[in-house]
């Protein structure tokens, strides 16, 4: 994520084996944050800000297709933290008034939901490289 000279947040990457900057993704009105990549290596996610509100986006690094909402813009901050390599299933972190917690949403976009039943603080989580265990912070 690197500033623009408008003072907004953008995506840049790079190949690790040919290490060279490039913008990935602008947006002219919005502050994008948090990328995080899907399984193929191409498709990844970010947090998308326009004043008070947020919402969680995917783009293509290659940009084989155009950006969509997985999650359409809240007021408040919600912003995806991992995806499941195998399901492509996006794990978010949403702050709500009462506590911040994971929710889940599917990679083609929806509605996000609790991950887990009862409310806590909960933040900060990964998929392991298969996709059979999810750590977090609580």
């Amino acid at each position: 994520v690197v500033c623009s000279p408008g003072k907004l947040f953008e995506i840049w990457g790079t190949e690790l084996d040919a290490p060279r900057l490039r913008r990935v993704r602008g947006v002219a009105s919005s502050d994008l944050n948090y990328p995080v990549f899907a399984g193929d290596s191409d498709t990844f996610v970010y947090l998308r800000s326009e004043g008070e509100k947020t919402g969680i986006e995917a783009a293509s690094f290659d940009g084989t297709f155009d950006p969509y909402w997985v999650v359409e813009p809240i007021e408040g901050f919600i912003a995806p933290i991992s995806i499941d390599p195998v399901r492509g299933t996006v794990i978010c972190v949403w702050e709500k008034p009462e506590a911040i917690d994971l929710y889940k949403v599917e990679l083609k976009g929806g509605t996000p939901t609790r991950l887990f039943a009862e409310s806590a603080n909960r933040t900060l989580g990964r998929f392991s490289p298969d996709g059979s265990m999810f750590a977090y912070l609580s």
